[in-house]
């Protein structure tokens, strides 16, 4: 399925041996196409609109004449199933891709072929030509993604990391990344020229089907066996929204040239067009007469708070994703996608110190309780301990694998939690940098986490939409808190340990009472049952029964 350039037209490809266009405003078909005698795998567009490409199960590939509906000419060469077609930007090439293991060139304007790239070990699945048309990535069955550079005789740049067969593969607009998705239920992000990984995002229940980049770089749709279509930020990673209707495996997802609309094809023989749009507001709030630049929730998340801006502080060179007092409330500590964090005077708003190490995107930071250092958490799989006096780094973990989400600093200042993508929680000696405690790995991304006032208590917020308490003196897990029906994006203790608070992408806060004890137990009994319990409710909950 393709988005017509001007963005009035969808192409779907289908099992029924046809290529059907429809007026998207309208939600009417247009045009049938057929030639292909078996089934339709991929379809694509022309730069300026005027014709398509389609593959097929039946060894063939066939460029149409989009205002007449006539087939040109078709491609042969390939000596099984083809999966995959793309056209070149300038228009002139065109790729595709087969069980062969092939990939293969074709003029654009007769059809002749133009050459043939080898290099993969099993189907490939997809192609895709970079926006500026010097390379081209494919994806593969082996469980790699190749980049080749067209016009050149070295072998392609093999990208490994998923542990089964690729399906999808794409380029993000500018052409400085690509993002595959796979059968191991993931997608992942490359950085093109360091040939490394830069995002894993984890989210579908079954095989990543297909993967579009957004035309205006900030969002990726994805869809999956799972009959579900999922949009995600393309700078974090973070999953943006799930969106539900399909009555079988989703197959290909494409965006309109706007980027405000996704289109999903699926098994259960339906196109669904969907609005990308972000959601629009739930509550105005109005009285200020000056710039609104600050809102927060009080503690029990009954009231909103907001300010006018009083001072601005600017230096980052892109997007600022946190920002935390010091402890005294004398500095200000921030962090972004610009691989820095910085420290400010908010008194005056003049940048202190700039703090490097990172080599991507500043996910999370901590100071310490004594506000002398400061603990930060990167998409480069790294937490690194600073002195915030010096603006110096003392000690760099790079224990984990892959992001790290959350970092937290233990009330007494003797222990630093970290969190990953990587799903394990780790605990650290600031002082030795040694690694004290591997608390295994969780069932899911550790998202945020809190220590509790008492010290021996670490709530974490997890991709699954739960929140769990661990005990970091025994290391054990004590509770399991369940209720959220989307990630849960945050969690924080009460100021007296005995609650805590949840965000999550459902768009609720939930604060759960933390029962870890008999005594515990019994006062929220008491403070909830305005009558003596019997004998067998005793019983039940293994109290003495009342003389």
């Amino acid at each position: 399925m393709a988005w017509s350039p001007d963005g009035t037209t969808l192409a779907s490809a289908s099992h029924d041996h046809t290529i059907r266009l429809w007026d998207v405003n309208g939600s009417h078909e247009v045009r049938v196409l057929r030639g292909h005698s078996d089934r339709v795998s991929k379809v694509a567009w022309s730069p300026d609109g005027t014709r398509l490409v389609s593959t097929a199960y039946d060894q063939t590939a066939r460029v149409w004449d989009v205002a007449s509906g006539a087939e040109m000419f078709a491609l042969a060469g390939h000596t099984n199933r083809l999966e995959s077609c793309h056209w070149r930007a300038d228009g002139q090439m065109i790729a595709t891709c087969a069980r062969d293991g092939q990939v293969r060139l074709w003029s654009a304007e007769n059809g002749a072929p133009l050459d043939t790239l080898i290099g993969h070990e099993d189907w490939v699945q997809d192609v895709e030509f970079s926006p500026h048309s010097v390379s081209l990535a494919s994806a593969s069955g082996d469980g790699t993604v190749g980049v080749w550079s067209l016009g050149s005789d070295r072998p392609p740049v093999m990208l490994r990391g998923h542990r089964d067969w690729v399906e999808a593969v794409v380029w993000s607009p500018d052409g400085t990344l690509l993002a595959s998705g796979s059968r191991d239920m993931t997608i992942r992000v490359w950085s093109v020229s360091r040939s490394e990984q830069r995002l894993l995002m984890r989210g579908h229940e079954s095989n990543v089907e297909s993967l579009a980049w957004s035309p205006d770089g900030t969002r990726l749709a994805s869809c999956s066996r799972d009959a579900t279509v999922r949009l995600w930020t393309a700078g974090e990673g973070e999953e943006e929204a799930v969106l539900r209707g399909h009555g079988d495996w989703v197959e290909d997802v494409t965006w309109s040239p706007d980027s405000r609309r996704v289109a999903s094809a699926s098994r259960d023989g339906t196109i669904r067009v969907w609005d990308a749009a972000p959601s629009p507001e739930r509550v105005r709030l109005t009285g200020h007469t000056g710039w609104v630049r600050a809102v927060a929730w009080s503690p029990d998340g009954v009231v909103v708070a907001t300010g006018v801006e009083t001072r601005r502080l600017t230096g980052h060179e892109e997007g600022v994703r946190r920002v935390f007092f010091s402890p005294s409330g004398d500095r200000v500590a921030t962090c972004g996608r610009d691989d820095t964090i910085r420290l400010w005077n908010p008194a005056s708003g003049e940048q202190t110190a700039v703090l490097r190490g990172h080599r991507a995107l500043v996910r999370s930071l901590a100071w310490s309780p004594d506000g002398t250092r400061l603990i930060s958490g990167s998409n480069d799989g790294t937490a690194r301990l600073w002195s915030a006096e010096s603006a110096i780094e003392l000690a760099a973990f790079a224990t984990h694998t892959d992001s790290v989400t959350g970092v937290a600093w233990s009330p007494d200042g003797e222990t630093v939690a970290t969190g990953s993508r990587d799903r394990r929680l780790l605990l650290w000696n600031p002082a030795t940098f040694d690694l004290i405690k591997d608390l295994g790995q969780q069932e899911e991304v550790v998202r945020d986490m809190s220590w509790a006032p008492s010290g021996n208590r670490l709530a974490l917020a997890l991709d699954d939409g739960t929140a769990r308490v661990w005990d970091t003196d025994l290391a054990v897990e004590l509770a399991i808190l369940r209720g959220h029906r989307a990630w849960s994006e945050g969690v924080s203790w009460s100021p007296d340990g005995t609650s805590l608070i949840t965000a999550s992408g459902d768009a609720t806060a939930r604060v759960w009472p933390v029962i870890l004890n008999t005594e515990a137990l019994l006062a929220l009994a008491r403070s909830r049952v305005f009558r003596l319990l019997t004998p067998d409710e005793r019983h039940r909950f293994f109290l003495p029964i009342a003389p």
